[in-house]
Order: structure tokens, then sequence, then C-alpha cells
């Protein structure tokens, strides 16, 4: 894939040093904001053509996501519900297969999904029967305010342009509306294992362009314009393979538990983190 330089798409930044390279491609932290990146990264000509075929094809892969997912998008789709008045109108950013705002229509929300993926909306919607926007969330115009709430499952990491991308979400959000955002905190654990030799392909390189920390995904969200930005573990998958499945759900009750005891502020790197915001 062709390669470009970026600047730091949190600040805007151009100084930066290496935190670490996986497969060729390298991670640097921003020396302004301490933001971490992928830069060079490919073009968005390139990562358009990457993530068609970026989901599982198989149709045992696909049930596999579903399982995966399915814990973490129904304790989802009840803080949703807790959160603003429900039901409403919802709009799941990069829906993949569409699995979550199936849910959310069984539940008698007004739901959408907005894939780039082929084969993914194909699926939603001729599988689920979801609502498809072929589009990036820049790209398709909605009006502003129509949503009550807008959520992404692992995609922020992906967006070329997170900043502009959750401004965006913004705009179309109520007043009161709720984004809500799972995202990998990947960079500790994969420092951690490198130090100790091993080399996991953690970053998932070079398709995660972004590695949050709660610190930089609250400064971005504030900066985009949202108020009342608060992170934790909020749940977690359910993986296929036995040893993930061991240690993923295990160390997202350990801690999970370690941010209730401590009113939320431990929250232990290299565990998946579920931010929500509001339009105030």
């Amino acid at each position: 894939m062709k390669l470009v330089e970026r600047a730091c798409p949190l600040c805007g930044g151009g100084e930066s040093r290496l935190f670490l390279e996986e497969a060729g491609y390298r991670y640097v932290r921003c020396l302004s904001c301490g933001f971490m990146y992928l830069n060079p990264r490919p073009s968005d000509e390139d990562l358009y053509e990457h993530y068609q075929d970026y989901l599982p094809a198989s149709a045992e892969e696909i049930e596999a996501w579903r399982r995966s997912m399915t814990p973490l998008f129904l304790r989802s789709a009840r803080h949703i519900g807790r959160l603003v008045r429900a039901p409403g109108r919802l709009l799941d950013v990069g829906t993949g297969f569409g699995f979550f705002p199936s849910i959310m229509a069984g539940l008698g929300w007004d739901a959408t999904g907005m894939e780039i993926s082929g084969p993914g909306a194909d699926y939603a919607e001729g599988r689920l029967g979801v609502k498809v926007v072929r589009k990036t969330l820049e790209e398709a115009g909605f009006e502003g305010g129509m949503f009550d709430a807008v959520t992404a499952f692992y995609v922020i990491e992906h967006l070329s342009d997170p900043a502009r991308a959750c401004g965006e979400a913004l705009r179309i959000l109520k007043p009161g509306g709720v984004l809500l955002l799972r995202w990998p905190h990947t960079a500790p654990l994969s420092s951690f294992t490198r130090a100790i030799g091993l080399n996991l392909g953690l970053m998932h390189a070079p398709s995660h362009l972004n590695q949050f920390s709660p610190g930089s995904m609250k400064a971005m969200l504030e900066r985009s314009g949202f108020g009342r930005v608060r992170t934790a573990v909020g749940g977690w998958t359910w993986p296929r393979k036995p040893l993930w499945r061991i240690a993923g759900v295990g160390g997202g009750i350990l801690a999970e538990a370690a941010g209730i005891a401590t009113f939320g502020k431990l929250l232990i790197p290299g565990v998946s983190k579920t931010t929500v915001a509001f339009k105030d």
C-alpha cells in the first residue's frame, strides 16, 4: 500500500518520536499532545480497498464473530437505554455485519448501520434486514440533530481523522444525545509483551491507525464539543479460542472490578474500554 506522512490526528503537531514498529509499520507518539498513531500510514484509497476484504468471509467465522460480540452488544444496548430516551433513532458506524442495529431494532429502535465493506453491508441488508448506508460518516450528509444515539464498536482506531468523525457525530446527534465508542487499549499491553520478548501483533498494523488512551479519548471528545465524557471497561467479548476467551473474560472482569472499586479512577491498561459522551 502507498504510505503517506501525516501530522498528529488530534492536535496537528508535526513532531513525534518512535514508539514501536510492527510488521514494518511505525507507531509514533506526538511530542505536542502525546497521542500515538501510525505514521506513515496507507492512503485513504488504499485503506478503502483494504477494508473490502477485512471482515471474516466464511459462515463459521461470521457466526463466531456474532457470538463473540453479542454479550458486549446486549450490555451496550441496556446502557444506551438508560442514558437516553428510548427507543429512539440510532446510527451504528462501522456496523460490520449489522448485528448491533439488528439487536436495537428488536428493542424498538429505528436503527441504521453504516458500513463501507461491501460483504458486511450485503450481509446486514440481505440476512438481517438492517438499513445500511454505504458511506463514511463524513460523506453521508445526514441532517443535523437526526439521532438520539451514535455508536461505533472497534471503529475509532481505524479512522484517518477520528476528531473530524467525532465532530460529525456531534452535529447529527440531538441535544442530550449520546455517543458510545468501544475501542482497544492496546499500546500498554503491546509494550509489555515486547519487553518480555513476545511479538504478538497486538497493534494490528496497518489496520489500526490510532492508539487511544482514556486521557487522549477524553481530550478529543471534549475538543469536538462533547460533554460528560466517561470511560469504563463496560463489558467484554467472548472470543472463539478458549485461551483468548479465558484471558479476555478474566481480564475484563478483573479490570471492571478494579474500576468499580476505585469509582472509575483505575482503568487497567490493555483491556478494551467503552466511552460515552453527551451532546449537552
